[in-house]
């Protein structure tokens, strides 16, 4: 991992039925688990994206969803800034890997007015505190839903 990449991990806790019924469709099904796990990060991407800082629109393309990796009793998603669709902002010349996590973390862009067309601090990190409330049941619902598209074809 380079220096300047970060991962955050959404560890599931509370709904012990939630969390078993998806230890259950991981072991069973885990390209239909992996499948609606990338839809969930696709949608976090696309959420966050509306909060993500504006100027060149460098940061913006530079957004990314990994495919899913499927290991046993386990499946799991990368997304994020930076690194997959990686660009060169016009103005400072710097890739959108130096210059994504300082975006993300200047607390005073938005009031300095730094980015003129909009967007926030914590972009992903907001977004994904967000969606973490009910990530397993959306999840689980997700996995359901591709199930029934599946019986229908």
């Amino acid at each position: 991992m380079a220096d300047n990449q970060r991962f955050v991990n959404i560890y599931a806790k509370g709904d012990t039925e939630a969390i078993a019924a998806l230890d259950n469709l991981i072991r069973e099904l885990p390209g239909v688990v992996a499948l609606a796990l990338h839809e969930e990060a696709e949608s976090i991407n696309s959420e966050a994206g509306s909060l993500t800082p504006v100027d060149t629109g460098s940061l913006l393309m530079s957004r990314f969803v990994d495919p899913p990796v499927i290991e046993p009793n386990r499946v799991s998603v990368s997304g994020g800034y930076g690194k997959s669709m990686a660009q060169i902002n016009p103005k400072t010349n710097e890739m959108t890997t130096e210059y994504a996590i300082i975006v993300h973390d200047d607390l005073y862009a938005k009031k300095h007015t730094r980015y003129p067309h909009g967007g926030e601090p914590k972009f992903l990190a907001k977004t994904v505190r967000k969606r973490a409330f009910n990530i397993i049941s959306r999840i689980v619902q997700r996995v359901d839903r591709i199930l029934g598209e599946m019986r229908n074809w």
